[in-house]
């Protein structure tokens, strides 16, 4: 499930270094001693960085980079780090001031090294060396969102202790780093009044639409003017059964180990056979290497028993962690490809048709001619960017709700 972007601080900002350290063994990630006295957003530390498109070099050309470390909270809000890049750019702002776009990375990955506050440094290469596919199409997605002298904020959406698919994470995350963002002085932002918009694909939409659920009463402060989020994964049981035996099998894995971080009542790791143990230690390293990593298997091939998910603890679990959890107040454009092989748009249809009913301002495009998760992206990114646009620009706010369920 994928997309990613960009870094800010408190103080006087380091200059960006040459060097770039890993982040379990970057001092700048470490969060300090105190933060539970601190309100969720607080930037911690702040540094200049250098970030790159690949091989390109983007900062210095036209913009400044910068990393925050800043006060969030896990899924039981007790007080964590986390680490967001800001590209600021050097260009006149947007009449009426400064904008701000989150781009929401599917990082999909247990890995630190693929936090992409690190990959945006390193050229988005992957620990195995490989390219970083999704980093590199969401970034350059944005190029002209910071032309048009918007302000681009990309957190570390899974956090410290990678919380794939986990809701209360990945909102927490994208919510306490736009928070961060607009109180950094050097990205020119007016505070709270700031318009804010969040975008993301596959992962990233998880990211994004759990920030759109939790934002009216985590963050009411936030001026959030535009949700684009496609390939939507409710992360129902639903979800995990539509995945299973195909060739994003390894999803499954992935996607278990870290909620089981969250949830430690899931008891993984005592249902694993001795090839799920095996699996679920391969897959602790890669970016997005897991979801392909295991074609067409079953889950039951790595637990001493059937039906792992549909446990009564585990179902919990799943059922308190999927989206559907509170309704969006923000205008949203939701995005899938009928036809996705890895987001099953029935439960996405579900979700819609209740965010409508309870009063949500919903654009939903159900895309006959995505014919695949992958090429849904190429679909999904012009139809965000122009929702968005849309938006900021204060245009009449369009709806699906009330009409057929394919009229879009």
């Amino acid at each position: 499930m994928g997309f990613a972007l960009l870094i800010a601080g408190i103080g006087a900002t380091t200059p960006a270094s040459a060097e770039v350290l890993e982040p379990q063994n970057d001092p700048f990630y470490q969060a300090p001693a105190g933060i539970e006295d601190l309100t969720p957003g607080t930037i911690l530390r702040s540094r200049q960085v250098d970030v790159s498109l690949m091989q390109v070099p983007l900062t210095g050309m036209r913009f400044h980079a910068y990393q925050l470390l800043y006060r969030t909270g896990d899924v039981a809000d007790r007080p964590i780090a986390n680490v967001t890049t800001l590209i600021v750019p050097d260009a006149d702002p947007p009449a009426g001031g400064r904008q701000l776009v989150s781009l929401q990375n599917a990082e999909n990955s247990l890995d630190p090294n693929c936090a992409p506050s690190y990959q945006l440094q390193v050229g988005q290469q992957a620990p195995s060396g490989a390219v970083n596919r999704n980093l590199v199409v969401e970034l350059t997605a944005m190029l002209p969102e910071i032309a048009a002298g918007r302000v681009l904020v990309i957190p570390d959406p899974l956090g410290p202790d990678k919380g794939y698919i986990v809701r209360l994470v990945n909102a927490h995350m994208v919510l306490d780093s736009i928070r961060a963002a607009e109180s950094f002085e050097p990205a020119g932002l007016s505070g709270t009044s700031t318009p804010v918009a969040l975008f993301g694909y596959s992962g990233g939409a998880f990211e994004s639409a759990a920030a759109n659920e939790v934002q009216p009463t985590y963050a009411p402060e936030l001026n959030v003017v535009a949700v684009a989020a496609g390939g939507v994964p409710v992360g129902n049981l639903a979800n995990v059964r539509y995945i299973d035996g195909t060739l994003a099998t390894g999803t499954l894995m992935a996607v278990g180990v870290a909620i089981n971080r969250a949830y430690p009542e899931m008891d993984l790791f005592a249902a694993l056979n001795q090839a799920g143990a095996a699996f679920a230690d391969r897959i602790k390293t890669g970016c997005s290497s897991a979801i392909f990593a295991a074609p067409l298997a079953h889950f039951d091939d790595w637990t001493t028993e059937p039906n792992f998910f549909a446990r009564p603890i585990v179902r919990g679990v799943l059922e308190g962690n999927q989206l559907g959890q509170d309704t969006p107040t923000a205008p949203t454009f939701y995005y899938n490809a009928i036809n996705d092989e890895i987001i099953w748009i029935a439960p996405l249809d579900a979700l819609v048709a209740e965010y409508c009913a309870a009063g949500a301002n919903m654009f939903y495009v159900r895309d006959p001619a995505g014919v695949e998760h992958i090429q849904g992206a190429a679909n999904f990114i012009p139809m965000a960017l122009d929702y968005i646009e849309a938006r900021f620009a204060g245009l009449p706010i369009p709806t699906t709700c009330g009409l057929p369920t394919n009229a879009a």
